[in-house]
């Protein structure tokens, strides 16, 4: 993958997406104060297992639901049993894996979240 590629674009996207709803769900489990832009952006705090965020189990399988339905993909066993996947960065990539190149990701506006996580509304994600 090059800096710019598409490829690496749609990887970021899904990432920022992706923290934007765990984020959402940690607000709401009482853990407060771990922005999106945090667990997008800090390469390390996104590869932290959501059960050292705050999350238990109960916690993983909502938002295992939530990320499905949001990108329309159904997460492999290992994203829910292995703390190595269970993170922001780990369900990113196994999202990546799992939808087309070009789908447009959407995210249901329920979560407070821009219903484009490709960014402007008129951005169909070229």
């Amino acid at each position: 993958m090059t800096a710019n590629s598409p490829d690496r674009e749609q990887m970021r996207r899904i990432r920022y997406a992706m923290a934007q709803i765990v984020s959402v769900r940690l607000e709401r489990s009482g853990v407060r104060g771990v922005l999106a832009d945090a667990l997008s952006d800090d390469m390390r705090l996104g590869r932290v297992d959501f059960a050292a965020l705050g999350l238990n189990s109960v916690d993983w399988m909502g938002l295992a639901s939530e990320v499905e339905d949001a990108f329309e993909i159904e997460l492999p066993d290992a994203a829910l049993l292995d703390g190595a996947h269970r993170s922001v960065a780990g369900w990113s990539e196994h999202v990546h894996q799992l939808i087309r190149p070009q789908t447009a990701l959407r995210i249901e506006p329920e979560h407070g979240i821009d219903t484009d996580a490709c960014g402007r509304k008129d951005d169909p994600c070229e």
